[in-house]
């Protein structure tokens, strides 16, 4: 009887709850109560505005929203009345949840394959599967665990979402989009796999990458082994029984869908520099990107907006600038510094006096004496200046009508991120652009734009509800939904504002309790500062003005460096001495540039309308200086971990914002050849560039330039002048050098017979598996073939005669010989080989392989017929390098045209570029 009562009561149970399966054991637990938020101001994320209006929530959906809407009998009444409600926001790019350790050296060992040991031997080829920094396959659900207080404290700050993304790596990780409520992890997932991160940190110890260089190399070469990776399994389909098994490598399966363009890649960039790059690497290999970080968005304006790039804006800024710093009832805040100058004897006697302790001498507070600013006012003003434009990215972005994202990633707890979200809309960003910024772009980025975003009926029921406007200071989130649960947020009566330490007391009184009240306040902000985070504060209660103090001195800022006269590539010189170099001397003579070439050279040449005419009467014009050896204006100069490293290329570290190219240009040098460092026998592929400060790199490139890749001899390859770095790695002697140089060129004749035989053949219909292409091999190809010119660092003229004969064996020429110390011991065998000679005009004997050096190298080598040039090597000799090529009239007896020659025409001929720099001659 009590058994069939039982199976009576289960069926009418659940149809009295109207639950459809009930029987199922999870459904009791899925089921809600319907909720209606009644009376409350609803943004519903799609500009409409509803006030005292009605949202209905139901098995996690908005079902119903507006003004005259039924409430359901059964349903949860929350009345919100003085609330206002959004849709829930969404943080683009958090880390939250997931742990901060690294992973450990063997489990990445571990995923990798033949690990040769670069003490052992020269690496020829790249190494199959290097995993430093390379994890794709790496999901943040696997690692996703965050604490109860954590997913509290994102909720109170009002967000209901969260792209949650692992940490920092050359390929970081897949992301996937959460919900933030306190549910199984299962029933939080959005969407899973949303997007690849990317960045320029590897996360992790390793050998290989060491620079910016080789990360970039890295992050090419996996893109192309996951190809490759691609062609071996479907060439292993189409030949089941006789192909070579393809590896098992889940990092390169993981790629797939970036390389086809299933999935984005979200690149960690935030200088102009670091996005323009990210967007060239995403070119390169046609893929789907989108920047997070962003700071400096705003200098990248029009790329951004022509190639509708998507951005997630960080806005964790630099500390505040004293200069210009609001303080409370017009008081300076407590310095840090010795001394507060500006500070009146009444605000000096308030601070407290105490005596003391007996037999101890009273140290007398920095405070109490006046602040001497030692930074020039107008560097103050400047660094309040740059701080202001940093602030102000998001209103630039606005302004562009470019749409962004937000995230907390850059702050250790969520709530700071709305005090500098403030500061950003006191300088202009609207209320509807923060709104649209955490829900509809984000909503649309991730592919659910018809999901949440927006309060509309049949959206996932993500909600928040705060007590008053988005972005007034008093505001505070009341609750959140999420998937139509409620979670009620408490406030305490004060806000702590972070300021309690672990026993319960309020630190940050401790810190002041001897600073009067009108000060503390102003001690308070300083730590923000500090910090990067900041407080604002109530326009009635600060000064405006700032304090112009500060010393005079002279002194150089960003805005000094901008042209005084700007051609356009337009401009008439008149009444100049002109040396062309390449013809004779011409007095009184003009010189007509067009769109950045020379049109005309001669004397009476009429100025076209809207030419810039300049009057050089007693002047002398000559050709811009070529320096044929500089490692100016890069980020990274060495690949130094092996001992071969002709895969990297100085063009992608290139920084046309470093100070030095400006004063290059004031010393007269126009074009330079930027080479990799010398810590290699065969080091990475340079460039030569047009000194352009300032302007985007694409615009410094000599079109069509001869590429060029360093080498390298001595003490420098050999380490023997480091012994924190000597023996780690092959070579350590001279002879090893021309062992690792040998040995390359070897290996390259194979990679290039190799590849020569499967084209042929399969241009003749075979089917066979792909090689392998590697860009250490291939540009040592290159350098067989006669496509990759050869720089090479040298001093000795054993060495130098060593190298030649290697070139010789493999059957190309040595472009240049840099720095060449003894060149003019044999300057016969270096003639005959056919090689050009840039050297110093001064720096010897200053390490034992320049012992040999002597200052009449240069004219000696000239006069045997050999195409020498003067170098600097440096970001300081770089300004005077017509002064170093003007010693070699001294030294050696050389005229003042063959003196010139040095720094223009001979540079521009070894460096293949004479057809454009280096002579004043007419195109």
């Amino acid at each position: 009887m009590r058994q069939t009562r039982r199976m009576w009561l289960i069926p009418v149970t659940a149809m009295a709850l109207g639950i459809a399966g009930a029987t199922h054991p999870t459904a009791l637990a899925d089921f809600q109560i319907p909720t209606a938020i009644t009376n409350v101001t609803i943004h519903t994320g799609s500009g409409e505005v509803i006030e005292s209006g009605t949202i209905v929530l139901s098995d996690g959906r908005i079902t119903q929203v507006g003004r005259d809407v039924e409430v359901p009998s059964h349903a949860e009444v929350l009345d919100g009345t003085g609330l206002t409600a959004y849709p829930g926001w969404i943080d683009a790019h958090t880390h939250l949840g997931i742990p901060e350790e690294k992973r450990p050296s063997e489990e990445r060992e571990r995923a990798e394959d033949v690990r040769p040991d670069p003490v052992q031997g020269p690496l020829a080829a790249t190494r199959f599967a290097n995993r430093r920094g390379i994890r794709p396959q790496l999901r943040a659900l696997e690692q996703y665990a965050p604490k109860a207080e954590s997913l509290e404290a994102y909720r109170s700050a009002g967000f209901t979402t969260a792209l949650v993304a692992p940490r920092d790596g050359l390929f970081g990780g897949r992301s996937d989009l959460l919900n933030l409520s306190d549910q199984p992890i299962r029933r939080c997932v959005l969407a899973s796999d949303v997007a690849q991160h990317a960045s320029y940190d590897p996360g992790e110890e390793g050998q290989y990458p060491k620079s910016l260089l080789g990360i970039f190399a890295q992050f090419r070469q996996v893109l192309l082994d996951a190809r490759w990776h691609a062609k071996l399994k479907e060439y292993e389909q189409r030949h089941p029984t006789t192909s070579t098994r393809a590896p098992t490598d889940a990092t390169l399966d993981a790629l797939q869908r970036l390389l086809g363009r299933r999935q984005p890649i979200v690149f960690e960039a935030n200088t102009e520099n670091e996005i323009r790059r990210a967007l060239a690497l995403a070119r390169e290999f046609h893929l789907d990107i989108t920047i997070s970080g962003a700071k400096e968005a705003w200098k990248v304006l029009d790329r951004i907006k022509s190639e509708h790039v998507p951005l997630i804006v960080g806005i964790k800024f630099d500390p505040e600038p004293d200069y210009g710093k609001k303080k409370k009832n017009g008081k300076k805040k407590a310095s840090s510094k010795v001394g507060v100058e500006g500070e009146d004897d009444a605000s000096a006697s308030k601070r407290p006096q105490a005596d003391p302790p007996e037999g101890e001498t009273k140290v007398k507070d920095p405070d109490e004496e006046k602040e001497k600013i030692y930074e020039p006012l107008k560097v103050r003003k400047e660094r309040r200046r740059l701080w202001e434009e940093q602030v102000a990215n998001l209103v630039r972005l606005h302004e562009a009508g470019i749409p962004f994202a937000l995230r907390t990633r850059d702050f250790e707890k969520p709530e700071k991120f709305w005090k500098n979200l403030r500061m950003v809309v006191k300088r202009g960003l609207p209320e509807e652009a923060v709104l649209l910024a955490l829900t509809r772009t984000p909503a649309a980025m991730f592919g659910l734009k018809d999901q949440i975003g927006t309060i509309e009926p049949g959206r996932i029921a993500n909600l928040t509800l705060t007590s008053g406007p988005l972005l007034d200071k008093k505001s505070k989130v009341r609750f959140v939904f999420i998937d139509g649960r409620k979670f009620e947020i408490e406030h305490d009566d004060k806000d702590k504002d972070d300021k309690k330490s672990d026993d319960g007391k309020d630190s940050s009184a401790e810190a002041d309790e001897d600073v009067p009240d009108e000060d503390r306040a102003a001690s308070v902000e300083a730590r923000e500062s500090e910090s990067g985070e900041h407080k604002v504060e109530d326009e009635e209660k600060v000064s405006e003005a700032p304090e112009e103090i500060g010393p005079t001195w002279m002194t150089e800022i960003k805005a000094d460096r901008e042209p005084k006269t700007r051609t356009g590539g337009n401009v008439l010189i008149r009444n100049a001495t002109l040396i062309p170099v390449s013809s004779p001397t011409l007095d009184r003579g003009s010189i007509l540039i067009r769109n950045g070439r020379i049109e005309a050279i001669g004397r009476d040449i009429a100025a076209p309308e809207g030419v810039t005419v300049i009057d050089a009467t007693g002047r002398f014009v000559i050709p811009g200086f070529v320096d044929c050896h500089s490692h100016l204006g890069i980020d990274a100069g060495n690949e130094s971990a092996l001992a071969i490293s002709a895969e990297v290329r100085i063009a992608d570290v290139l920084n046309p914002h470093h100070v030095g190219i400006y004063r290059a240009v004031a010393g007269g040098t126009t074009t330079h050849h930027v080479m990799h460092g010398s810590a290699n026998p065969i080091g990475g592929q340079n460039v030569t560039l047009k000194l352009k400060y300032g302007r985007p790199t694409s615009e410094m490139f000599i079109a069509n330039a001869p590429p060029t890749i360093k080498f390298a001899l001595g003490e420098n390859v050999t380490q023997a002048n480091s012994q924190r770095a000597r023996g780690k790695r092959f070579p350590n002697t001279r002879m090893g050098v021309e062992a690792v140089i040998r040995t390359a060129l070897e290996a390259a004749r194979t990679y290039q017979l190799q590849w020569d035989r499967y084209e042929r053949r399969s241009r003749a219909g075979e089917d066979l598996s792909p090689p392998r292409r590697d860009l250490r091999l291939e540009a040592l190809a290159n350098v067989l073939a006669g496509k990759l010119t050869v720089h090479s660092h040298c001093y000795r003229s054993d060495e130098i005669l060593r190298l030649l004969a290697v070139a010789e064996d493999f059957g190309f020429r040595i472009g240049t010989l840099q720095h060449v110390l003894e060149g003019y011991r044999i300057a016969p065998e270096i003639a005959r080989h056919g090689s050009g000679a840039s050297t110093f005009s001064n720096f010897w004997a200053y390490k034992v392989e320049a012992f040999g050096a002597i200052p009449h190298n240069a004219a000696l080598m000239t006069e045997h017929g050999i195409n020498v040039s003067v170098n600097s090597d440096s970001a300081n000799t770089i300004r005077y390098l017509g002064q170093e090529a003007a010693k070699c009239i001294r030294w050696g007896g050389l005229d003042e045209n063959q003196a010139l020659r040095l720094v223009t025409l001979n540079p521009a001929i070894q460096l293949q570029v004479d057809d454009r720099v280096g002579s004043l001659e007419v195109g």
